[in-house]
């Protein structure tokens, strides 16, 4: 036997690790394996890293960038007033000259005070230029615009390709009113930059200061503030059939193809419907067009892959599971909060619905009312009406209970 004081030379010493085992509390390197990193593209979390890591550390940054650029707005805002003041006398002058000349050739007169018009407005876009340089605010001429170029570029969906000024004539904001005397309610109106920019009767240069929209998609940048003036004014007219000719056939074209595609897509429908075909079944060519939206209720319904007014979505909550119907796009107008039919045509199969939190609670109201007698005298009676409602309830709600032996022996 060897030495008790002494280590066994065929065993390891009990204060260091056994060679051949892992250490207590630490896994086995081939019984338990290390869960795997993954790592996703720099694409996909690009967004991810900038509002966790950029966005806080650079906002005091971006804070007093927005802080100097407002500041620079004032000053604009007052060379803009001041110039627009001197602007408008003389347009004043010009047209108290050609109200008052009778006879007498003034042309000479109104010649002169155009070209000091001019020179003030040149130079005017001289100092805006020197004021916006090396600042974080940008100068830019839009050039002509009518109501029309807005209300065609609000119909369009945003895009990052778009010319820099189209994000100015998708300014709006909400303005809200403080309550005074006569009025105890605070109000808001929303803004957008066709009322202030179409007004009549506001000299030429006047500034507006409006803001843009925050909208999470493509083509909007929130916090932007726009101060813009109108530099000249042509008075609208009714162009003639040759001028926009081409424009009423694209139009025309663009509305029937619209018709022509939901009478197709109706034909869709009702194939899909009688064969109880899944929507890749029948459309096998066009699978990967096929939107899956997450499970979604009135509250957070996808307007971005379904845009619909209403009506439609009214209509595609009536459907049941396995239903397929053809609905009409809808295309929303901020300028009076409305939805209007557009040129496409969404064939929708629902998939599975269930009940929502209210109708549930309506079902439930509903079987109380069942019951809602007057209490019958004989305890007897009321036993078997209490005994009804729980069994019916059971029943509604697939409720059952799981005794035990030993209970159900007692």
């Amino acid at each position: 036997k060897p030495d008790a004081k002494k280590p066994d030379a065929k065993k390891p010493d009990a204060k260091k690790p056994d060679a051949k085992k892992p250490d207590e509390g630490k896994p086995a390197a081939d019984t338990e394996t290390a869960p795997l990193i993954e790592y996703r593209p720099l694409e996909e979390v690009r967004d991810e890293i900038i509002n966790v890591l950029a966005e806080p550390q650079a906002r005091p940054f971006a804070e007093t960038k927005f802080q100097a650029a407002l500041v620079q707005f004032q000053r604009i805002q007052r060379v803009l007033t001041y110039q627009s003041s001197k602007i408008e006398a003389l347009y004043g002058e010009k047209n108290d000259l050609q109200n008052n000349a009778g006879s007498t050739n003034i042309k000479s007169q109104t010649d002169s005070i155009d070209k000091e018009i001019k020179a003030l407005a040149a130079s005017l876009q001289t100092t805006i230029k020197e004021l916006t340089a090396n600042t974080p605010t940008r100068y830019g001429h839009t050039g002509k615009i009518t109501i029309q170029d807005v209300r065609d570029w609000n119909e369009k969906e945003p895009n990052p390709e778009d010319p820099e000024f189209v994000a100015l004539l998708r300014a709006q904001e909400t303005r809200f009113s403080m309550p005074t005397a006569g009025n105890r309610s605070m109000n808001n109106q929303r803004i957008t930059f066709a009322q202030l920019a179409f007004q009549e009767d506001i000299p030429n240069f006047e500034p507006f200061e409006i803001q843009q929209p925050f909208r999470n998609i493509p083509g909007f940048t929130p916090n932007h503030t726009f101060l813009f003036w109108r530099s000249d004014i042509t008075k609208s007219y009714i162009p003639s059939w040759k001028e926009v000719r081409a424009e009423v056939d694209k139009s025309w074209q663009v509305r029937k193809a619209g018709d022509v595609a939901y009478q197709e897509t109706e034909k869709l429908a009702t194939k899909a419907q009688k064969g109880k075909q899944a929507l890749a079944e029948l459309l096998p060519e066009r699978e990967k067009e096929i939107k899956t939206p997450a499970k979604f209720a009135v509250s957070n319904f996808p307007f971005n892959d379904l845009q619909l007014n209403s009506e439609s979505i009214e209509k595609l909550f009536l459907l049941k599971a396995g239903e397929t119907v053809a609905l009409r796009s809808a295309k929303y107008f901020p300028e009076t909060g409305d939805f209007k039919l557009a040129n496409s045509t969404y064939l929708v199969r629902l998939i599975s619905t269930e009940p929502g939190e209210m109708q549930l609670r309506d079902g439930f109201l509903t079987s109380l009312g069942r019951f809602r007698t007057t209490a019958p005298v004989d305890p007897n009676q009321r036993f078997q009406i209490g005994s009804g409602w729980l069994q019916d309830l059971y029943s509604d709600v697939e409720l059952h209970w799981n005794r035990t032996a030993s209970r159900m022996g007692r």
